[in-house]
């Protein structure tokens, strides 16, 4: 099963080169259709990666499910710009062919994401993609997890260099 983090990360990465390629195509247009179509797009195309960094930010099932819709709705939004801006000759066949597919390469991460959790309570909580598996733990310094009163195990303090999942 995939983790929520590669999911995000996949979606996030391919969300930031179409916001930077509707961004440059965008440049290039006159006046009018920058402050027309050209505005709509970017808004559009930058609320993908914003949705998703919300989404992956999330404690719970229902709010990380919330913030990837909230994502597909912005891939739709993007395709409808995408397609005005090619049938009034603003964008050429090879800048909507690109932006295009990695759009729909988005939709699928995105799909991915909520099919995942979709049978999971939505106030259950979400395993961080940042957490550390308790396997993993062990591995690196002899962890052993400790069982509170309720029987739950927690990781107590361990000292794991973390790197956030954006960040190259």
């Amino acid at each position: 099963m995939r983790t929520i983090d590669s999911i995000s990360i996949k979606a996030y990465k391919l969300s930031e080169t179409v916001a930077d390629d509707v961004w440059r195509m965008v440049n290039e247009w006159e006046p009018l259709a920058q402050n027309s179509i050209g505005k709509e797009a970017i808004v559009a195309a930058d609320n993908i990666g914003a949705n998703i960094s919300q989404a992956v930010g999330c404690q719970y099932v229902a709010g990380y499910q919330h913030g990837l819709r909230m994502a597909r709705a912005a891939v739709f939004a993007t395709r409808h710009w995408l397609r005005r801006a090619y049938y009034r000759n603003l964008a050429t066949e090879r800048q909507a062919d690109r932006i295009k597919r990695n759009l729909e390469e988005i939709l699928r991460h995105l799909e991915s994401g909520l099919e995942t959790y979709k049978h999971h309570p939505t106030n259950s909580l979400l395993v961080s993609p940042w957490q550390v598996d308790r396997s993993i733990a062990q591995e690196i310094n002899g962890f052993q997890p400790k069982t509170n009163r309720n029987g739950y195990d927690h990781a107590g303090a361990i000292e794991v260099e973390y790197r956030h999942p954006f960040n190259d």
